[in-house]
């Protein structure tokens, strides 16, 4: 019969308690593996919060090759929370970058107001402006104003033609289309021809 030491049986106890963490009421699993190797058990935790905690800290720690998610009974937890953005962005600070000039608005904040608007014009699709010239103008004008539709952009134009007898003809353009054009006749399609 093989004798062991204390030394040896203290060092293979050791060598259990890193390998094999024992789960007693905890409520999420921070899983992780590197590609190819199978799942392992990296902490527990009792809180989502303390869980995400973790779950970042097993990133940091283990590097990028290394997969880490969250299971909460066996269940991998769907990280696309619905709620994303209200943590992302403090209520109290509504406003701040409306209009982007504010003091208030920081570098970063204007970045993520930026990539939001971008978002939303993306979603809206192509926007159009109206321009117009003044009598005996060859150049297109137009101001700051944007429209979903090219039909809300010649609502506008009808309107300026009863409050305003300062231009001679008017068109809708995509706002791709470059400001400050020159008027081509043959080929502009314009929406309003005052000019006799």
């Amino acid at each position: 019969m093989k004798y062991k030491s204390s030394k040896s049986m203290l060092f293979e106890m050791v060598e259990k308690i890193n390998h094999v963490k024992p789960v007693l009421n905890e409520e999420f699993k921070i899983m992780g593996s590197y590609e190819g190797h199978p799942a392992q058990l990296v902490e527990t935790a009792q809180t989502p919060e303390q869980a995400n905690a973790l779950k970042n800290e097993a990133q940091l720690a283990f590097g990028e090759d290394f997969t880490v998610w969250i299971e909460k009974e066996g269940q991998v937890i769907n990280e696309s929370d619905d709620k994303w953005i209200q943590k992302a962005v403090d209520p109290a600070h509504k406003g701040y970058c409306t209009p982007m000039t504010k003091d208030t608005c920081t570098p970063r904040r204007k970045a993520l107001a930026k990539r939001f608007k971008k978002g939303i014009d993306e979603e809206l699709g192509e926007k159009y402006r109206a321009e117009i010239t003044g009598p005996k103008e060859m150049v297109w004008s137009t101001n700051a104003m944007e429209y979903n539709t090219e039909q809300e952009a010649k609502d506008w134009l009808d309107g300026l033609k009863s409050r305003w007898f300062g231009y001679d003809m008017g068109r809708v353009v995509p706002i791709s289309t470059p400001r400050n054009q020159p008027v081509d006749l043959e080929n502009d399609v314009i929406y309003q021809n005052f000019r006799s």
